[in-house]
């Protein structure tokens, strides 16, 4: 069984005759037929029927053809595939991305990667870890989005965008209607909502002397303080709907300075890109 029999078996089926596909293919019709017959010997079995002038299907020969079909769509793309990495493009590409991004705009330039090239392979991972820029340090990631580690010299900085975050509850929240600015021991009988292992430096101050609860990433810690659980600091661009309709509103803390992050794109720095590499740094640029 050869991939020129499966193809001229193709031909046959979706031109609906053996002449047609023989023009289709540039080959005799002698030798498609051959082609058909030599193939149902190794098989063992007839793929057309004898009893039809034209080349209808046994009921091997449909399941087979199926089979077939899709074994020859695998190849094309497995040559396809080929045809891409003889450009010298990567075959993928690896991206971690802080859990504080706009993963919007993130997502918008990966699928027009995606759409491009159609052959590379993007694995991403959304990390609220402090360990990120450790990722790129082992080379276990190609690209991280983040707020953390910019000036270290080891790693290639490109500032993205700036976020901010703001302390917000619901309105439902004891707190969230004071007219006067809330101080911290006046938050002390309620529940402050952190994200794990997110701005711990920040919030180090409320959680020595708040009752916290960790979560696992900013959706969670969202819904609770949705549900008036508690109150937390969000970036804005995450909870900009539940800010236009009321559901979140900002709390007006003492002292409280708004932070803002730059989220930067950083990779290994001295280390080679490929053409794919190089395209994505410079569309974030």
């Amino acid at each position: 069984m050869t991939i020129d029999q499966l193809r001229g078996l193709m031909a046959v089926v979706e031109k609906g005759s053996f002449q047609a596909a023989s023009e289709g293919l540039y080959r005799s019709r002698s030798a498609i037929s051959i082609s058909i017959k030599n193939l149902e010997d190794d098989l063992g079995f007839s793929i057309f029927s004898r009893a039809h002038s034209g080349p209808v299907l046994t009921i091997q020969g449909k399941a087979f053809y199926e089979k077939a079909r899709q074994s020859l769509e695998a190849i094309d793309k497995l040559e396809d595939f080929a045809k891409y990495l003889q450009t010298g493009a990567e075959a993928e590409i690896t991206m971690v991305v802080d859990s504080l991004c706009p993963l919007a705009g993130v997502m918008t330039i990966l699928h027009l990667f995606q759409t491009s090239h159609p052959s590379l392979k993007i694995k991403l991972r959304i990390e609220n870890n402090k360990h990120i820029p450790e990722l790129l340090l082992n080379q276990k990631t190609d690209f991280a989005l983040t707020y953390l580690s910019q000036s270290n010299p080891l790693l290639e900085s490109l500032k993205w965008v700036t976020i901010e975050l703001i302390p917000v509850a619901t309105p439902a929240f004891p707190l969230s209607h004071a007219n006067d600015e809330i101080g911290i021991e006046e938050l002390q009988p309620y529940v402050m909502v952190l994200v794990n292992q997110t701005l711990e430096d920040y919030v180090a101050a409320y959680q020595q002397q708040l009752t916290t609860w960790m979560v696992n990433d900013l959706y969670a810690q969202k819904q609770i303080l949705i549900s008036a659980l508690g109150w937390g600091i969000m970036p804005t661009h995450f909870i900009q709907n539940e800010l236009a309709i009321g559901s979140l509103v900002p709390l007006k803390l003492k002292n409280f300075q708004k932070p803002s992050f730059d989220i930067s794109l950083l990779r290994k720095a001295g280390e080679p890109m490929g053409p794919i590499a190089q395209e994505i740094w410079t569309t974030f640029q």
